[in-house]
């Protein structure tokens, strides 16, 4: 009886080593460029050149293929794979590991995809990203309609409240350090004055690239460029008896009267620097700017200091 627990425990150590030689969390990928895969070894054993292996990773505490690859070379702990397919929906990513592949169990040929798509940015980055940002901003206006504004200032108890705003830009990857999408910035200047106020609204629908100047995505300096359709809205309550409405300087986008319709478009761009904050999927980005719109022949340029997160 002893000697056949004996040799029922041999052979259950044995199937359980081949198992961990064959399906350990070890062999993980380093870095994945174009078609390619740089992984490490670890503990694993018998890796050799034309080996199959599928990519797995731990989705929900469950084991999820998401591709497959083959060994083109190994070097010492580390090894080459090329990547033969992709499943629908997944990129590959540092931290994903591999597995000897079973052909009939492995690989479908439904969720097959070009390989492209294996994510070449390193870890830490995603498919696509959202960026909403708030700050304070210096406007420099036209000089007649700074004659207006400056004149508000001057009395006694009025308020003035300025603010910068990027709304829900979107942003795919182009280059490893780089993405690129479409962004609205605004500018929203508002002055009050008693039961008054006059609200000047500026926009900039573009395209805007980020690039990070550094090795690692998200993290340190960047760049940003904007450059797109700019437009002014006006909004006031003043009533029309009031002086100010004849508006004698002419200010850009208004009427003789309050309340002003919109302009008419022009263009703009935004151009800054800033350093950017990895948490780890999320990222703030510290912002200085300046931005310059030309609508209905008049300028305003504005630098702004803003922060913004980008996940």
């Amino acid at each position: 009886m002893n000697s056949l627990i004996r040799v029922v425990s041999f052979i259950a150590l044995f199937i359980l080593s081949v198992i961990n030689i064959g399906y350990t969390a070890d062999l993980r990928v380093l870095a994945a460029k174009k078609n390619f895969i740089i992984a490490n070894q670890g503990k694993a054993q018998g890796v050799q050149s034309k080996n199959k292996y599928v990519i797995v990773r731990s989705v929900n505490n469950k084991d999820v293929t998401i591709g497959t690859a083959v060994v083109t070379m190994v070097r010492e702990k580390k090894c080459g794979l090329k990547v033969l397919s992709i499943t629908n929906g997944f990129m590959i990513e540092r931290g994903d590991y591999l597995r000897p592949a079973h052909p009939a169990t492995d690989v479908r040929p439904d969720t097959k995809k070009r390989a492209s798509l294996i994510r070449d940015f390193g870890g830490n980055t995603e498919l696509w990203y959202l960026y909403v940002g708030f700050g304070a901003n210096t406007i420099s206006y036209p000089a007649d309609m700074k004659m207006i504004l400056d004149d508000w200032k001057s009395r006694p108890g009025m308020s003035k409240f300025s603010l910068s705003i990027d709304m829900a830009g979107l942003y795919v990857h182009v280059t490893p350090n780089g993405i690129a999408g479409l962004v609205v910035n605004g500018i929203a200047d508002r002055y009050k004055y008693d039961a008054y106020y006059i609200q000047i609204n500026q926009y900039l629908y573009g395209v805007s690239m980020i690039r990070y100047l550094g090795q690692n995505f998200g993290n340190g300096p960047f760049i940003r460029l904007d450059g797109g359709i700019a437009k002014t809205v006006v909004q006031s309550n003043l009533p029309a008896d009031l002086a100010l409405l004849t508006n004698p300087a002419g200010i850009p986008g208004m009427k003789p009267r309050f309340p002003a319709p919109s302009s008419e478009s022009g263009f703009g761009f935004l151009g800054g620097c800033g350093w950017s904050f990895d948490f780890g999927g999320e990222r703030l980005l510290l912002n200085a700017n300046y931005s310059y719109r030309a609508v209905d022949s008049e300028s305003t340029g504005t630098f702004s200091f803003s922060a913004g997160v980008l996940f």
